[in-house]
């Protein structure tokens, strides 16, 4: 905050008076210093709006260590599955809880058995979707694959690692945008 003081003098000497005007001005006071935990949380936050933009705006983070929870709620599966990729992608992190839940969507006319074999058709379908991302990843990198963690939600696929060149990575990203069943891919992956 800068402050501005002024300081009015009048000195009288005999029959004459003087008036001086005089201005003290203090600099900004420096903000508190972050803590490493509060600034891991803020790249935690920053990452979740750059990858799932305003979806990810009802998402708080806590970090204690390396260790984040995530707390909250997202308007679609996928974010919420898919924020601990997210997280984990972050350098210091090694942990995440993941306490995300999908916020209510409309009643449904379904009735309750074909909304529980319709989310049951989803999680056979992400699994799916993973594998054959998986097995893309494997033909094209072979052993170097595993140094990509998969993982999808929804038609939504994250890739997370660490690989060795630009040139790779672009191969990786490209192989899972054209998998089919891929509707959106959140790119986590890193080169040394």
């Amino acid at each position: 905050m800068k402050a501005t003081v002024f300081c009015l003098v009048i000195a009288l000497t005999g029959t004459t008076s003087v008036v001086a005007l005089a201005q003290e001005t203090t600099q900004p006071q420096p903000a508190a210093p972050v803590s490493h935990e509060e600034a891991l949380a803020s790249d935690i936050r920053g990452a979740l709006a750059e990858h799932f933009a305003d979806e990810a705006r009802d998402i708080t983070v806590q970090v204690t260590g390396n260790r984040a929870v995530l707390l909250g709620s997202a308007p679609r599966k996928a974010v919420a599955e898919l924020a601990k990729e997210v997280a984990l992608w972050v350098p210091g992190i090694t942990r995440v809880s993941n306490y995300i839940d999908v916020r209510p969507r409309p009643a449904s006319p379904d009735t309750p058995v074909a909304a529980t074999v319709a989310r049951a058709e989803r999680e056979v379908s992400d699994s799916a979707l993973e594998s054959r991302v998986k097995m893309r990843l494997a033909s094209l990198l072979g052993l170097r694959a595993r140094q990509v963690e998969v993982e999808a939600s929804e038609g939504w696929v994250s890739l997370r690692g660490v690989l060795p060149d630009a040139d790779t990575k672009a191969m990786v990203l490209r192989v899972a945008q054209n998998t089919p069943g891929v509707a959106r891919v959140i790119d986590l992956l890193r080169n040394p």
